[in-house]
């Protein structure tokens, strides 16, 4: 693949992805926070079905998942500092 082709790629994927945005941002509120807890699920049952420990800046919406270890991302940052 020459870098123009790449280039074509990669600016096909950002417009597709810009429009993706508007299109949400046009949903209702109640609507996009669903829609962000089903992907915090999907999220959350990755790491559990990986064994990992999360690490998010969103702790309440992946507390509410039993089994899950779940770091604050902020709190987690300034242990390692």
């Amino acid at each position: 693949m020459d870098l123009q082709h790449f280039r074509s790629l990669l600016l096909a994927r950002r417009e597709a992805l810009l429009r993706a945005r508007k299109a949400l941002l046009a949903l209702p509120a109640k609507t996009r926070q669903r829609l962000r807890e089903a992907m915090d699920l999907r999220i959350a049952a990755h790491a559990l079905a990986a064994g990992a420990t999360l690490v998010t800046n969103n702790l309440n919406g992946f507390r509410r998942v039993a089994g899950l270890d779940v770091v604050d991302r902020l709190e987690s940052a300034d242990d390692g500092a």
